[in-house]
């Protein structure tokens, strides 16, 4: 696995001493390349079939704003799935998916 900070495949002395701190931000950084792979291939970051051109997920009505620590952004239609990790959470910015509801102005 490679290491987000580190060059090349291998942690060097620079990260060890984060442990498992920086363990977890590798995955989170896999996690964002796959997302990022998925928008590339025209698919929304959760797997879905991308929605309307020129849309994104903060015109979508099912954006809802989660309160734990801090503010944290989930589809309202997979309240199932949500975790308290980065895995469910959305950002504004992303194309919105098939399941898209225009918000009412």
């Amino acid at each position: 696995m490679s290491c987000l900070f580190c060059q090349g495949d291998v942690c060097t002395d620079v990260c060890k001493p984060m442990g498992p701190f920086a363990e977890w931000l590798s995955r989170f950084g896999a996690l964002k390349g796959r997302r990022a792979r998925l928008v590339q291939r025209g698919l929304h970051p959760t797997g879905f079939q991308s929605g309307p051109e020129g849309k994104t997920c903060g015109d979508c009505d099912h954006l809802v704003r989660v309160e734990y620590a801090g503010t944290y952004l989930k589809c309202g239609l997979d309240q199932a799935r949500w975790t308290r990790g980065p895995g469910t959470d959305l950002r504004v910015r992303w194309p919105a998916c098939e399941r898209l509801t225009e918000k009412e102005s």
